[in-house]
């Protein structure tokens, strides 16, 4: 004859409200209107005549990103030579030790 211990259903209530509880109290403290929280968009916090300045201040971001793609590329390339130089390196060194162990 076995005997399963079994777990009081009050006990797990009281387990499911303790968890509602600490829901709900999270919950709470989350504002109701997270709209209000975010900034103005940009066009709305600089005058016309300031939207030439960003302009040309993205206009030099751009550029920038495109020369550090590029520079990012050629990196990439010299660790792939790199990695396949390694490769090869280590490839010579096991035929090497090999040899070396047939020779003794």
């Amino acid at each position: 004859m076995s005997q399963e211990t079994e777990i009081p259903i009050t006990q797990n209530n009281a387990e499911n409200e303790s968890d509602i509880n600490c829901e709900n109290n999270y919950n709470e403290s989350i504002p109701d209107d997270t709209i209000s929280v975010l900034s103005p968009p940009v066009e709305l916090l600089a005058p016309s005549a300031d939207m030439e300045t960003l302009k040309q201040i993205l206009a030099e971001t751009e550029k920038e990103n495109i020369t550090l793609k590029e520079q990012c590329a050629l990196n990439e390339a010299k660790v792939l030579q790199l990695v396949s130089s390694a490769d090869g390196m280590t490839q010579k060194h096991q035929i090497e030790l090999e040899e070396a162990k047939k020779r003794q």
